[in-house]
């Protein structure tokens, strides 16, 4: 037995408890330095920065040209964010490098990105679950077949992250994986999960009621939920509100919005409700004007003067009655329906270690499976 190495390994094993802290911090500084200069790559990790993806804003930010999309399924490794997360942003990725700050692994791999593309790819992402109230702030997100663990690194103080997604059926992926960079900047600043630039009403492209942050509190998009079958993504950012509002403010406001236009302005133009009733109109589809002209009457003043009733009488002849009248039902119901519960406000889902949410400058890092 070589007495002298054992000596020797004692000695290093002892070294950090019996040199002053600074020293250590020193050694281990330099020790840093020296396995960089021969292994610079470790240093380094790969960055999905979503300013980057916001340069060009129209474009999706999943692309799959097969039929079978497996690009975010968690395939377990030391760089499981690879399939899980990177894959996923394949119509917006642009390659980055970014410096491994002091005091993580040299030789684990890490994708640093903004807590924004940790949002993206849950409002992406997310599809079936059954909503609950939330009582107190989670410290992971665990909803549906997606799974995200944030913790702190002691040493480094950084956020390192594990992303999970683990979907049942990769055949029927979640249908809000079409979304734009633009459609989840407004989404995640408090827009109805409903929102999308285009909608797609009785089989034709229809551009949404919601052109400014003011239309989100309109009746318009109600509406076009009435004439769409566009699904909505199953969380939202309930942040369009005072702090005296009762959660679920932006559905509220515009319900009221559409039964006080409703109420004020289309039922005085009928006075004589049996000549309603015998509206001869069916409600198998509006073509692509009429449902633009009717999500523009619920955008209108809730209160119309005497020369705003006239117009009005003009946009909506007793042959659009029925369908806008049914549409603004179906709108209201759907949505009614879907706010009704508790447990799909985004804002109050996600870890502290996450927050803020839609911050395109903190950084956090994902890691692979442990």
């Amino acid at each position: 037995m070589d007495w002298g190495l054992i000596q020797v390994i004692v000695a290093l094993a002892l070294l950090p408890y019996v040199i002053p802290q600074y020293w250590y911090q020193y050694i281990a500084s330099a020790l840093r330095w020296t396995w960089l200069k021969v292994n610079f790559v470790d240093g380094q990790c790969e960055y999905l920065a979503w300013t980057s993806m916001a340069e060009i804003s129209t474009r999706r930010v999943h692309t799959c040209r097969g039929h079978y999309c497996q690009h975010f399924q968690h395939i377990a490794g030391g760089k499981c964010w690879r399939g899980s997360v990177k894959g996923f942003f394949s119509g917006v990725i642009q390659r980055q490098k970014v410096e491994k700050p002091a005091g993580l692994a040299l030789r684990q791999s890490f994708l640093c990105v903004d807590t924004k593309v940790i949002a993206a790819y849950i409002l992406c992402t997310i599809w079936v679950f059954s909503p609950s109230p939330i009582h107190v702030r989670p410290s992971e997100f665990n909803f549906g077949a997606l799974y995200i663990k944030p913790e702190l690194d002691e040493e480094s103080k950084e956020v390192l992250v594990h992303v999970h997604h683990h979907p049942t059926r990769l055949s029927q992926p979640a249908p809000n994986t079409n979304l734009t960079v633009q459609e989840i900047d407004l989404l995640l600043k408090g827009y109805p999960p409903y929102y999308r630039k285009t909608l797609v009403c009785f089989g034709m492209n229809v551009p949404s009621p919601i052109k400014t942050d003011a239309d989100v509190q309109r009746g318009g998009w109600i509406i076009g939920v009435g004439l769409s079958d566009m699904l909505p993504i199953p969380v939202y950012m309930d942040t369009m509100r005072a702090p005296s509002e009762d959660r679920g403010t932006v559905f509220w406001r515009s319900i009221a919005r559409v039964k006080a236009i409703v109420e004020n302005n289309i039922r005085p133009l009928f006075p004589d409700e049996r000549a309603a009733r015998n509206i001869q109109a069916t409600i198998n589809g509006l073509n692509q004007g009429e449902c633009i002209q009717a999500m523009e009457i619920f955008n209108d003043s809730p209160r119309l003067d005497a020369a705003g009733l006239q117009l009005l009488r003009t946009k909506l002849p007793t042959s659009l009655l029925l369908p806008v009248l049914h549409a603004a039902l179906r709108g209201a119901e759907a949505c009614v329906v879907y706010v009704k519960n508790p447990g799909r406000e985004l804002d109050t889902m996600i870890p502290e270690l996450l927050m803020p949410l839609d911050s395109d400058t903190k950084k956090i890092f994902l890691r692979g499976c442990i």
